[in-house]
């Protein structure tokens, strides 16, 4: 990709005054990292945030399907569980048992997230879906976000009976005032800066309502978003998608403006599963449980999961 003269130093100038002020953004992120992790309420064992924590919700007898069947939910980047809003407690009620799980490094600190060695975050998952398919002949996966490009990695491996991406994440969404892709500022500036304030825009939802519902880390890791971008670039890769055979469904919406629609909409295309649906919203932004579509999102959902269950 050629830049004009022009945009050269337009990027210079950016970098430029970036670096300049590297020095106050750190001791005002410092601060309020502090001030985060000491705010927090927490488990005083654990050390996980209350909300946090990963939890596994049971059918009730009366509701629970013939063949025992688990579900998995791997919710996103620097998120917790509540990326789901109530679709877990949806599930259980249909008659699923629902393991909603809680990432390394999530839910904790930041400097956590920072501290997690590449290949954590699937192993954890692999470890979760393992333990359950030790327990349930069937077992379905849902991946929310990073955890899609999570769960895309784990089905190219295994063999989870249905696999459902909701918005997941195989690359940044690009907004014209980046200038330079997400990406290429985070390989720039994570050599300098560790961690940022989470801009408030990042939390991508078109209905004010539900803004502040849902969990996320105010303070960013910039180690953290590295191992997001490496994720999504491995998730993305055509000798993974093609290995991939589970009956899919994959939801996204045109108007994300965190994880990339396009990306997805080549992924859905390179994977090889003989059974695959999109779903395509336009009315929701990225936090597809909480927006304007969710009831629609929940709705294909179950009904994609208990085709040939009863």
């Amino acid at each position: 990709m050629a830049f004009s003269s022009k945009k050269i130093r337009s990027i210079l100038l950016v970098i430029l005054l970036v670096l300049c002020a590297l020095p106050l953004s750190a001791c005002i992120t410092k601060h309020y990292l502090k001030k985060e992790i000491a705010s927090a309420d927490r488990d005083p064992i654990t050390g996980v945030i209350r909300g946090c924590e990963a939890v596994t919700l049971q059918p009730a007898s009366d509701t629970a399907l013939t063949t025992p069947t688990a579900c998995l939910l791997v919710h996103g980047f620097m998120a917790a569980r509540s990326d789901f809003n109530d679709l877990g407690q949806d599930l259980a009620a249909k008659g699923f048992t629902v393991r909603m799980l809680r990432l390394p490094g999530h839910g904790t600190t930041a400097p956590d997230f920072a501290w997690q060695p590449d290949g954590a975050l699937l192993k954890g998952v692999e470890a979760e879906y393992r333990a359950l398919r030790a327990q349930y002949p069937r077992v379905y996966v849902i991946g929310f976000s990073m955890g899609g490009a999570l769960s895309t990695l784990l089905a190219s491996e295994e063999r989870p009976d249905k696999l459902v991406l909701t918005a997941p994440y195989y690359g940044v969404t690009y907004q014209w005032y980046y200038v330079l892709p997400a990406e290429t500022w985070n390989k720039t500036l994570g050599f300098f800066i560790s961690y940022l304030i989470r801009p408030k825009n990042m939390e991508k939802v078109n209905d004010h309502t539900a803004r502040g519902k849902f969990f996320h880390y105010n303070i960013l890791t910039t180690s953290g978003a590295r191992q997001l971008i490496d994720l999504g670039e491995a998730a993305r890769q055509d000798s993974v998608l093609a290995k991939i055979k589970s009956p899919l469904l994959m939801v996204h919406s045109k108007n994300d403006e965190a994880a990339s629609f396009a990306a997805a909409k080549r992924v859905f295309g390179k994977i090889g599963s003989a059974r695959k649906e999109f779903m395509e919203l336009e009315r929701s932004n990225h936090m597809l449980f909480w927006d304007y579509d969710h009831d629609a999102v929940k709705q294909k959902i179950a009904m994609f999961l208990l085709e040939e269950e009863k």
